[in-house]
């Protein structure tokens, strides 16, 4: 032992230094490891967001265009009740305009024959030549398994003076083709308008192109002027390599062609429609923490390398001198080199808890808990979250931060898994000092001692609010209406159809009534476009007053509301008298004056209603027969309510084919002229009067 000891007390300072430059490679290298585990985790977390971003913004947007598809459709269902022989361009052309004025993102819509030659659109009511921007990309629609839509890329739109998308609808088919397109010409402003307001977080980008590919929008923190962006080639290779690839979704970092800026994005495609949406972010930014974790770890390095070296200094110094005294003094080198062992270990002892200090004080809020659960140390940043400062929780268990919003079956669960696995992690909604309940993304681990019995409880714990917030906000621009917040058609849609579905087996009757303001063009065409959405977003107030919390009220667009009312009897009459009470109440609400800046406003309201159960009917189908409602009633003098039956279907069949006969009766000559002689009391001739006979 005596030899051993010897030996490493006169350990040459090249050894020495070796050695210590060898654990400190040692340190280096696992410090760097793990930086490039929390690096590619940041990288990861920041993907993940990015991702979830698009998906959300793909799924808003296949929201619009599936109400640009619903708004051709009803294009085509007058189309096919009405002008199956020859069209009355003028009464369609009215039509159109009404359907592209409710639609914000249409700017002009037209009815094209199979060839491609416009027969009516809303540029004026007679047939001109409507703007669509060429007509190649409706072959898309023409060939065997064609699809019945199909959306365009960004083209130059002479008519309009700037770049327009298309969104066209197959109408029929035979032998020889389709027999004709609905046509909207879409604005891009208008989805600039939405995504402008949406709110980004620190550091993020938002874009929509087509697969040119050419920006559509985009949206960047830093760039104020949205619309000089729309048009602009942004090719990279990683994008024209995603395009080439035929994946529906995928990842790249590089810098923005837009600003230079460094960032992660990405892409995800839409279904229905050639473009794709690029949600991207800052690296400065998702690796922020990454570099405040690297400088303060440099630091450390940086200290315990001078601490090294100090020590290094005076070994050096005390092996030359106990080289001297060797000899003479035994006796008093070997105290010297006991005390400079025990003066190694003091300090590397103080450098492993001050790299274990700068460890604990993280971004992250972390405490500490004994084995009974009782909290014994706590970090700076756990203050800053819940602030309780230390001396408020040591001795306290945990609990002392519950909210009350979990019962005990989730405690148990997460008690059960720190026994089955030593960790558990979670969203948890936890109670500040203040009060104020939060939610937290909360990790703990158990520690052991080599006997495998829990130590001690350590967790780590950060706020989530912003993030959670953040998906609020996501989840109302695609499920409701920006300017009133009522459900939008999507929302509606899809709480008919589970109503169609409980219906099957519950037979209790619902209805659907469509609401249309009466002469709301002309209000909002003399007093603006701001009063005119004041005063839409006070009816849409008045009607989610009156309807039950069962019940929706939704818009769909322009100053059309829907109303569906829930479970209202198994009885159809006792249904209807329900319906009709609720529906006079909605009539008496609109008929109320509204103040819109100081200015009263008298409006009223045309109701359509229709019932159903247990039928085998589609949602477009109990919409249809809503609206066919509320134009009997807009026809009986406006202000009034209307119920659907078959009958109104049979008349609307039955005027249509009367008005094709009439037409064919002039071809054939089956209508003779009249003259019919007028006097007056004296006998005299003072005119005639025309009659044509149908013979």
């Amino acid at each position: 032992m005596r030899y051993w000891n010897d030996k490493w007390r006169y350990l040459s300072p090249r050894w020495v230094g070796l050695l210590g430059g060898f654990l400190l490679l040692c340190i280096i290298m696992l410090v760097a490891l793990e930086m490039r585990t929390y690096y590619h985790n940041q990288q990861a977390s920041a993907q993940s967001r990015t991702a979830v971003s698009a998906d959300v913004v793909a799924e808003w947007l296949g929201s619009a265009l599936d109400s640009s598809l619903h708004a051709l459709e009803s294009v085509e269902a007058l189309y096919r009740l009405t002008y199956e022989s020859h069209i009355d361009t003028t009464t369609l052309a009215y039509y159109l305009a009404q359907q592209r004025d409710q639609l914000p993102l249409w700017d002009e819509v037209g009815l094209l024959d199979a060839q491609g030659s416009v027969l009516v659109s809303t540029l004026a009511l007679q047939c001109t030549r409507f703007d669509a921007g060429g007509h190649s990309f409706l072959s898309a629609l023409t060939g065997e398994g064609a699809p019945r839509d199909t959306v365009s890329r960004l083209y130059w739109s002479d008519r309009a003076e700037g770049l327009r998308l298309l969104h066209a609808l197959r109408v029929g088919s035979n032998a020889e083709g389709p027999v004709a397109f609905v046509v909207a010409r879409l604005d891009p402003a208008y989805l600039v308008q939405l995504v402008t307001r949406l709110t980004l977080s620190e550091g993020a980008s938002l874009a929509l192109l087509d697969t040119t590919p050419r920006v559509i929008v985009q949206r960047v923190l830093e760039i104020e002027d949205t619309f000089s962006l729309l048009g602009r080639e942004v090719s990279t290779p990683e994008l024209v390599g995603f395009l080439a690839s035929g994946e529906v979704a995928g990842s790249w970092e590089r810098a923005s062609p837009v600003d230079g800026t460094q960032r992660l994005f990405s892409a995800r495609r839409l279904n229905d429609a050639p473009w794709l949406v690029i949600s991207g972010e800052d690296t400065t930014f998702y690796l922020r923490d990454w570099w405040r974790r690297f400088w303060i770890i440099l630091v450390g390095i940086v200290l315990l390398a001078a601490l090294g070296a100090t020590a290094f200094y005076h070994y050096r110094r005390l092996y030359a001198a106990e080289k001297g005294l060797r000899e003479h003094r035994q006796q008093l080198t070997q105290e010297v080199a006991a005390r400079k062992q025990a003066q190694q270990a003091t300090e590397l002892e103080a450098a492993q808890l001050k790299i274990a200090a700068m460890a604990f004080e993280t971004h992250l809020g972390m405490f500490i808990a004994d084995a009974d659960n009782r909290i014994v140390q706590v970090n700076h940043t756990f203050s800053e979250i819940t602030g309780y400062d230390e001396k408020d929780v040591v001795g306290h268990t945990p609990a002392i931060l519950n909210s009350g919003r979990h019962d005990a079956m989730f405690y148990q669960q997460m008690w059960q898994s720190l026994s089955d696995q030593d960790r558990w992690q979670g969203e948890v909604w936890n109670r500040r000092k203040n009060g104020e309940v939060y939610p937290q993304w909360l990790t703990i681990s158990i520690v052991r001692n080599d006997d495998e019995v829990i130590t001690h409880y350590v967790a780590t714990l950060s706020d989530i609010t912003q993030r959670k917030a953040a998906e609020q906000e996501i989840h109302q621009l695609a499920f409701f209406d920006a300017l009133t917040g009522l459900p939008n058609r999507r929302l509606l849609i899809d709480r008919i159809e589970t109503t169609l579905k409980a219906a099957q087996w519950e037979r209790h009757y619902s209805a659907v009534m469509f609401i249309d303001l009466d002469n709301f063009k002309t209000i909002n065409d003399s007093l603006g476009h701001y009063k005119g959405d004041a005063l839409l977003v006070s009816v849409a107030k008045r009607l989610a007053g009156i309807v039950r919390g069962s019940d929706t009220a939704a818009r769909l667009g322009g100053d059309e509301f829907v109303v569906m009312l829930h479970e209202l009897g198994e009885d159809i009459v006792v249904a209807a008298q329900h319906a009709e009470g609720i529906a006079q109440k909605l009539l008496a609400a609109l008929r109320e004056p509204m103040v819109i800046d100081e200015h009263p406003l008298q409006v009223s309201g045309s109701i359509g209603i229709t019932l159903f159960a247990g039928q085998k009917m589609g949602v477009s189908e109990i919409l249809q027969q809503a609206d066919l409602a509320m134009y009997q009633a807009k026809a009986a003098g406006r202000n009034a309510l209307r119920f659907f039956d078959p009958s109104m279907q049979a008349a609307v069949m039955e005027r249509a084919q009367l008005e094709a006969d009439l037409r064919h009766a002039i071809d054939r000559q089956q209508l003779s002229l009249y003259y019919q002689t007028q006097v007056d009391d004296h006998g005299h001739v003072v005119g005639v009067e025309a009659l044509v006979r149908w013979l």
